[in-house]
């Protein structure tokens, strides 16, 4: 089997990338005289896995050079060849599906050649392909301020500077909006290293540039020129600051600001935006501050008012939102909102997944009402490859084989649960710790049901008290006799 570069990039190729590969090959004007394309071909039998075994040089030279003596050297070079050509054609076929960057080098073109009058009508004709996205990403500012800056380019060269002021301008001005979203942008880079690499990561000029930098002050500047920018850019980085260790403060700020133009965002955007704050607020309650479960309820009720299922009316509602909110108002025992979103929200799952979402669903909510046999018909109903929630219908037939008295089939489960966790690769180091104690502790628990032990069992209550890395400690605790 044949290992090269070439041959990882064309797995990556679908069968219409392939076939415009082969188009660009046999032009001239690609191919500097040399037609590589029957190498090409040759290629193309053993299309997208390359791992048969007839997948050898001296097979390949033999049909891409029939008759001809095995040359080794001459398969090299086609190789190496096809390898330059096809980074080419990417370069190529990536700038016909970019209408801006297309046009953004016709227009440097055009200026070149002094034909302003295709530069000014081609001008305005790229401008309206810049679209805002959900956040204003670096690109929308990026490509305004690269728009301008070949504006003012071709002002200056057909020497138009004094009746066209206002291009100059505004190059200057979306090149500063530029620069304060990648400020933006480097200021959440600089908190996730400090939070994520600690002490062990050294951002020198990093952090010596933002003791001089003061993004806050910045915003401010914008807020009172009147920028109609201010907002997306300050939501931006108050948002940004929200998917880090951040002050209780930051959040408010960011909520107000939400708020008080949320009639004003796209459908998008506030899914976003309403993301942002239910994933701070989960991170608020995992460290002890329950009160946010009450704040991380509301905004999925919000959410679900508004219908926001994910980035667009089209979508589906995303599966592990509705699992939060699902799990948020159990803990909270908001069984009311549990009912409304299984009856009135589950029809907006995702069709494949629907039926085992509603299942597992029901099997927590009666689970919460205590109906032990109910909720163990539902949640036997559900898939066990339900690749989704995996970890979470086990853990929930752990609960009910205890409360059912169903040790044998508990064991079964701890041991087969054991061997998931160790095996995966999807769960965490720190989620897997919290399931194997949790295991652990389980498993002593049904062994002090069946044969008592009081001495035992105090020093278990005693550790789970204290117990920080246990998952569900406090059911467990319920369970110690």
């Amino acid at each position: 089997m044949i290992e090269h570069k070439l041959i990882d990039v064309l797995r990556t190729f679908s069968e219409i990338e392939f076939s415009e590969f082969d188009k660009f090959l046999r032009s001239p004007f690609h191919n500097e005289g040399r037609n590589y394309s029957g190498v090409l071909k040759a290629v193309k039998k053993y299309y997208p896995a390359f791992d048969h075994k007839n997948f050898t040089k001296e097979d390949l030279f033999r049909a891409a050079y029939p008759g001809e003596e095995f040359n080794a050297n001459k398969l090299n070079i086609a190789f190496s060849r096809l390898y330059k050509a096809s980074m080419e054609f990417l370069a190529i076929y990536s700038l016909k599906s970019n209408d801006f960057e297309t046009n953004r080098l016709t227009l440097g073109e055009l200026n070149r050649r002094k034909l302003y009058h295709m530069f000014d009508k081609l001008l305005p004709e790229t401008a309206n392909l810049i679209k805002p996205n959900s956040d204003f990403s670096e690109r929308y500012f990026e490509e305004k301020s690269l728009l301008y800056r070949i504006a003012a380019e071709k002002i200056f060269s057909a020497e138009e500077i004094y009746s066209r002021k206002k291009e100059i301008a505004k190059r200057t001005e979306y090149t500063l909006y530029s620069v304060v979203n990648k400020i933006i942008l480097c200021r959440y880079d600089l908190s996730l290293f400090h939070n994520e690499f600690g002490s062990e990561f050294d951002t020198g000029f990093i952090d010596l540039f933002f003791k001089d930098v003061n993004i806050e002050n910045i915003l401010e500047s914008l807020r009172t020129s009147g920028s109609v920018y201010y907002s997306v850019l300050a939501l931006k980085y108050y948002g940004l600051l929200l998917r880090t260790p951040c002050d209780d403060e930051i959040y408010e700020k960011y909520k107000e600001l939400f708020y008080s133009h949320f009639n004003e965002l796209s459908f998008s955007e506030k899914f976003v935006y309403f993301n942002n704050m239910t994933g701070f607020c989960i991170r608020k309650s995992n460290d002890g501050h329950k009160a946010y479960d009450t704040e991380l309820m509301g905004i999925y009720k919000e959410m679900l008012l508004h219908k926001l299922f994910g980035h667009s009316r089209e979508e589906y509602f995303d599966l592990s939102h509705y699992r939060n909110m699902l799990l948020v108002a159990l803990d909270i025992n908001d069984l009311e909102f549990t009912g409304d979103l299984i009856n009135k929200y589950s029809k907006y799952l995702i069709p494949q997944y629907k039926e085992d979402m509603v299942n597992y669903s029901k099997a927590k909510l009666h689970f919460a009402l205590k109906n032990t046999e109910v909720s163990l018909k539902y949640a036997s109903k559900v898939k066990q490859d339900f690749f989704l929630f995996k970890s979470d219908i086990k853990i929930l037939l752990l609960q009910l084989y205890f409360d059912s008295g169903f040790y044998e089939e508990l064991f079964s489960l701890i041991d087969s649960f054991k061997h998931f966790i160790a095996g995966s690769s999807d769960i965490s180091d720190a989620r897997k710790t919290r399931y194997m104690n949790f295991l652990k502790y389980l498993s002593v628990i049904t062994k002090l049901n069946i044969h008592s032990d009081s001495e035992k069992s105090l020093k278990v209550k005693s550790e789970l008290t204290s117990a920080r890395d246990v998952a569900l400690s406090n059911w467990l605790l319920s369970k110690v006799r």
